[in-house]
């Protein structure tokens, strides 16, 4: 069958980083880290001001929590990538799209897709996300299309899913 659609997707850094920030985004441990930062930055406050604490320490704690909030999405990306075997980080991986799914093509493997067994579809502005579970996605980037568009892509998507796209 002639594929609708190609796009070669070197899974980078950059990608993981940005699939962290989209996995970080919806995890509810990044809400839970933005709670206990502000119930930490009011009792911290309270306890410096009764002279209960050293204003040193203070802020270490401070800093530490702040830096966990704001890099939370590089660090879950930096694990993606640090779990994904050694020997498929930094290849080339293809994807090409027909009407019964997609198939993914590497230097190491290749495996087919229906398109039922995608369960979400994130779309940034550099990449789009298609989840076959609630952890795992095949990261295309938009700019990695060969034949067809991003944009031409993402009706194409939901019509075949019947999933929305959501945008992050």
């Amino acid at each position: 069958m002639e594929p609708r659609f190609t796009a070669t997707t070197v899974m980078d850094r950059q990608c993981f980083r940005e699939f962290g920030e989209i996995q970080a985004g919806k995890n509810i441990v990044r809400n839970i880290f933005l709670i206990v930062f502000g119930l930490l930055i009011l009792c911290l406050a309270v306890l410096t001001a009764q002279g209960q604490m050293n204003l040193i320490f203070t802020l270490l704690l401070f800093l530490i929590f702040f830096y966990l909030y704001l890099f939370f999405g590089r660090i879950v990306g930096y694990f993606a990538r640090k779990n994904l075997h050694p020997a498929l980080r930094d290849i080339a991986q293809t994807y090409s799209f027909d009407d019964e799914g997609y198939h993914t093509v590497s230097a190491l493997d290749a495996s087919a897709i229906r398109y039922p067994a995608i369960v979400k579809i994130m779309e940034t502005e550099t990449m789009f996300a298609l989840y076959i579970n609630k952890a795992s996605a095949h990261l295309i980037k938009k700019s990695d299309f060969t034949l067809g568009t991003s944009e031409t892509f993402r009706p194409y998507i939901v019509e075949r899913t019947g999933k929305p796209v959501l945008q992050f």
